[in-house]
């Protein structure tokens, strides 16, 4: 994203304890952005035009009919089965171009903008930050086969708690 002059770039920061990220802090310079996350604390983020932090929390949508979601990287820039993959959401509309995030689109899931964000490349020091975030905003992740310890190289969902089984379910066949 930095090389092509996107704004979902930034630095990533995790604190993890026996096998557990407790907290995660995402900075994103090109829109004056910082997002954190604790363990039984909260999430929270602030940009430049906000006063003060705002509480994060993941959208409670339940239907994937009406859930809006993007995948990182974008659906064009994708090709063989990971596209395939992808484009079983499609099926779903919702899809939110790159061009409209706002930051990263699995932070965009934190702040309730998306339902669902899937990550088609990664490694866990990728995910790491975006978990604890994401799961101190009420969000969850996990890799496709529903597992959700951070291992390397691997598609991952984050999403709200309730359309992620749902999700599972329609990658399933492509997995």
């Amino acid at each position: 994203s930095f090389i092509a002059g996107g704004k979902a770039w930034g630095t990533l920061v995790a604190l993890e304890a026996n096998q557990r990220v407790l907290v995660g802090v995402a900075s994103a310079p090109v829109v004056s952005g910082r997002w954190w996350g604790a363990a039984g604390i909260g999430a929270f983020g602030r940009t430049a035009s906000d006063s003060a932090p705002r509480n994060l929390i993941a959208t409670r949508i339940s239907t994937l009919e009406q859930a809006m979601w993007s995948c990182n990287p974008s659906i064009e820039a994708l090709s063989g089965a990971r596209r395939s993959l992808a484009e079983r959401l499609c099926a779903y509309g919702g899809y939110v171009e790159p061009e409209q995030w706002t930051t990263h689109p699995v932070l965009m899931v934190a702040e309730g903008t998306l339902d669902v964000c899937l990550a088609l490349e990664g490694e866990s020091w990728d995910y790491a930050a975006l978990v604890a975030i994401l799961h101190a905003a009420n969000g969850k992740f996990s890799y496709l086969d529903g597992s959700s310890e951070l291992r390397e190289g691997r598609p991952a969902i984050f999403s709200n708690h309730r359309l992620h089984n749902l999700v599972l379910e329609v990658l399933a066949d492509g997995t």
